[in-house]
């Protein structure tokens, strides 16, 4: 009942904060994503001397777009191979200079340096292997270090396909093989089935890379501190730090 007689108590009452909007959860989700990324460039960080290659690969979703997958590769202590996720980003175009664009964006975002880069593989496509236009090609003028290497398990793809394709017999086994998975799977509706279908048609591009980046580490979800996040989100904004504090 205070606020009938006082305008700066009522006017206070009234406000609204949706902390669930498509905003908040785009942001949520971006400094979630952005903390895995975070841990894993660290432990590229820690190596000495900083070394690591990129491979990249690109698939088209339901809405015709060419979605980029892009993953890096380091050594560690341990002389064993590391892989990690980075991200699915939309390609304009599909030229080997758009794409080479877009993977120098990728490396600089986390701050890597792109000198450090000592390899890059991609498939055989004309844009990501052309001598002259391609991604690699395109890479190699900048950073003379990072030779490329052709995909194995595209090469052993292509090879395997045109064997099997000579022999009548195996042609239609594995075809009849590859009906039958497809009866039993149609059902299942499987993560990357989501990410071009479902997904792709109900969120923009930002968050859908987002939700990838964290489906792709759910373990690690549970080993990030949520103080750092917390104390990420409410410095964004002045209104949260006037409501929950400066932290």
């Amino acid at each position: 009942m205070r606020d009938e007689d006082s305008l700066e108590l009522k006017t206070w009452l009234k406000r609204k904060h949706d902390r669930c909007s498509p905003e908040i959860q785009n942001e949520m989700l971006q400094l979630l994503a952005n903390e895995l990324v975070r841990r894993s460039v660290t432990a590229i960080h820690a190596r000495n001397p900083v070394m690591y290659s990129v491979i990249c690969d690109g698939t088209r979703d339901v809405s015709g777009k060419e979605q980029i997958c892009i993953c890096l590769r380091y050594v560690d202590e341990k002389l064993s191979p590391v892989e990690f996720f980075v991200g699915v980003y939309e390609a304009g175009s599909t030229t080997g200079e758009a794409v080479s664009n877009i993977v120098f964006d990728v490396l600089i975002r986390p701050q890597l340096s792109v000198s450090h880069l000592r390899g890059q593989a991609y498939d055989g496509a004309s844009h990501m292997s052309g001598h002259k236009r391609g991604v690699q090609a395109l890479v190699k003028v900048q950073l003379p270090l990072a030779p490329f290497i052709n995909c194995a398990a595209h090469t052993a793809n292509v090879v395997l396909q045109d064997s099997c394709g000579a022999s009548y017999v195996i042609k239609n086994s594995l075809q009849l093989a590859h009906d039958i998975d497809d009866l039993f799977t149609e059902r299942s509706f499987s993560s990357l089935r989501r990410l071009k279908t479902y997904l792709r048609s109900t969120m923009t591009q930002t968050r859908l890379n987002y939700v990838v980046l964290l489906s792709a580490y759910q373990k690690d979800l549970d080993l990030l501190d949520l103080n750092t996040i917390e104390y990420q989100f409410i410095n964004r904004s002045d209104r949260r730090c006037h409501t929950f504090g400066k932290r």
